[in-house]
């Protein structure tokens, strides 16, 4: 089925806008007071001793004017008031498929001469590239600790950069005592895909006080080594703690590949091929993705996953130059397992795995990258627990999907000829519930998925409308509760036989609206300890131009796409540039800190930046 092209980009989401109406009095006091509040803060400014609270100032690493920064929208993580250097790392990687790069860490240096006053660590990582290149996904290992996943930019012909700095301070134990830093980051180098990625990391030590709340006093790896565990496959540690621990969490990472990249397009298994045309792109085992926690046998905890959108997902121009939220630095999940302490002491050892779940009746087939830490904190007394782990109060995964084929509702067991439907629907509701109580208390934790998509043309056009949403509840003093909302809105269209400029192309038309906000809180004196909300919402295209198979490796090459990156002439044909609009809000606050920023991006340039930092810097 052949889409015509639309008259211009996809209507965009609308954008909430608040309008105010001041009198000229009021704006006139409120400029007296803003230059009053300036010349003292210049003044003090200028006698302060520099503190946990002081502002970074962004530098552009020495690259041509050429390149291009594709930024993230984050908080600024704080600059240090006194630093000690754990590595600085330059590499580069071409050909580097499985090919992890090991470096020497030197936290001994920063320990030396009684300097052990370090309660805070931070990252910094620079990556540059020109070419052709696929975005690929990169991870950061500390003696076998993943502390950074992120996606790399994807270049141009003219070059492209990211800078982004991350609060290491959760691992601040690891890098006390770190030995090896492992760099994994998958890349290909050959006549098509030309980039290679130029790497600076950089990890220090610092004296500032902990942004949040005091780091654990170990971290135990759950990882495959020097990579993350490959799911579905074995991904388990065995661990035994001592009965000093008195309060335990895993954090981990969870990120899908191939077809898993756009899990929350998934269809039904019972599906699987049934699409016209090529549908080797179509991800299979529903909608929902979960990755469950195990002592043993037993479910400890999950989490529902957040759709992270790569630089290269839905459509690359939605990612110029603004990228898409924690694409550069992915988010950790978090499962208690205070509760579990009874047999985790008991003085055996106990397995703890990482399991995907699809939901009941579906096997999740594709690559998922599943690694993090198991994070204890301790005292100087011995807990007397009993060993026998919590009682589950409740346990429970109900997903209800409601699937239709070119307007015929379908269930597991009919018949469908493969290759012979234009169009799925399909609908998606789930709920999951996790109760554990214990002498202590109880641990609850909540989540739903709500997932509508329409799937045609093989699989190249999407409209999808997601909701997941969630709260856990602690009565651990230490363990924060947590409440999450995530939304998306998103609709593609593959279009055929257009033609653009005068020249022959196919096109990828995209829009998203995509929503983030979690808030977390201590459970106690139900104070915030933190509250997040970033949303996107915008319109793409980019377009593709026909060639063989013998000069490209492939039918298409893009202007600057993921199909094969960074417009270039083939036989004297050079597809028209691509475009995108984009709107971004972002919003973080810690206690009395606050921070903003918005951006509006038109036609692939940003024409609107706007940041607020008075209630961030120089606040404590």
């Amino acid at each position: 089925m052949k889409r015509q092209a639309p008259d211009g980009l996809p209507r965009r989401c609308s954008v909430w806008l608040a309008r105010c109406a001041i009198s000229r009095m009021a704006v006139a006091a409120a400029t007296i007071a803003f230059l009053l509040w300036t010349m003292a803060a210049l003044w003090l400014d200028a006698r302060a001793v520099p503190t946990s609270s002081q502002c970074p100032r962004e530098t552009r690493p020495n690259l041509p004017s050429s390149y291009t920064r594709l930024m993230q929208l984050h908080y600024p993580v704080d600059l240090p008031t006194e630093s000690c250097t754990v590595a600085s790392i330059l590499s580069t990687f071409g050909n580097a498929w499985d090919t992890p790069q090991h470096f020497n860490a030197t936290p001994s240096e920063c320990m030396s001469h009684g300097r052990h006053n370090w309660r805070s660590a931070m990252g910094k990582l620079t990556i540059d590239a020109r070419g052709r290149q696929f975005d690929r996904l990169g991870h950061v290992l500390v003696d076998g600790l993943e502390v950074w996943r992120f996606s790399t930019l994807e270049p141009s012909r003219n070059g492209t950069f990211q800078v982004v700095s991350k609060d290491l301070t959760p691992v601040l134990a690891t890098l006390k005592s770190a030995n090896t830093i492992t760099v994994l980051l998958n890349n290909v180098v050959n006549h098509i895909y030309t980039a290679p990625f130029n790497l600076h990391l950089e990890i220090v030590l610092a004296t500032n006080p902990p942004a949040l709340r005091p780091p654990a006093h170990e971290v135990i790896p759950l990882s495959g080594g020097w990579r993350p565990f490959t799911l579905p496959g074995v991904a388990s540690t065995n661990v035994s703690l001592d009965a000093k621990v008195t309060h335990a969490e895993v954090r981990f990472f969870a990120s899908g590949s191939g077809r898993e990249e756009a899990w929350y397009t998934g269809i039904p298994s019972f599906l699987d091929g049934v699409l016209s045309g090529d549908d080797s792109d179509v991800s299979t085992g529903g909608a929902v993705r979960a990755v469950d926690v195990m002592i043993d046998s037993h479910v400890a905890g999950f989490a529902f996953i957040f759709p992270v959108i790569y630089t290269g997902g839905a459509n690359p121009f939605l990612w110029r130059p603004t990228v898409a939220t924690d694409a550069y630095d992915q988010d950790t999940y978090t499962v208690d397992l205070t509760p579990w302490l009874g047999i985790l002491t008991d003085g055996s050892s106990h397995e703890v795995r990482f399991v995907m779940d699809g939901g009941p009746g579906e096997e999740v087939r594709g690559e998922w990258f599943v690694s993090g830490g198991l994070h204890i904190w301790r005292n100087d007394v011995e807990a007397s627990r009993p060993s026998e782990p919590p009682t589950v109060i409740e346990d429970l995964m109900i997903v209800d999907v409601t699937s239709a084929v070119d307007g015929r509702n379908v269930r597991p067991g009919d018949t469908i000829p493969r290759g012979s439907v234009e169009e799925v629907r399909v609908g998606t509701i789930a709920r999951r519930s996790l109760i554990l109580e214990t002498a202590a208390g109880r641990w609850t934790h909540r989540a739903s998925v709500i997932n509508n998509n329409m799937i045609s043309d093989g699989g190249t056009s999407n409209i999808l409308y997601q909701k997941i949403s969630g709260r856990s509840h602690s009565l651990d003093s230490l363990a924060p509760t947590s409440e999450y909302r995530y939304e998306m809105s998103l609709e593609t269209a593959w279009v055929e036989d257009d033609v653009v400029d005068g020249v022959e192309v196919s096109s990828l038309w995209g829009s998203i609206d995509h929503a983030k906000w979690r808030k977390d809180g201590h459970n106690r004196d139900d104070s915030v300890l933190s509250v997040v909300y970033a949303r996107q919402n915008g319109s793409a295209v980019f377009y593709a131009v026909p060639v063989s198979s013998e000069q490209h490796d492939g039918g298409w090459v893009a202007s600057q796409s993921q199909l094969a990156q960074a417009a270039f002439e083939v036989d004297g044909v050079r597809p028209p540039p691509g475009r995108g609009d984009l709107d971004s809000s972002y919003r973080y606050s810690s206690g009395r800190r606050q921070y903003t920023r918005q951006t509006r991006v038109r036609a692939s340039v940003l024409v609107h930046d706007s940041e607020d930092t008075s209630h961030w810097c120089h606040v404590t």
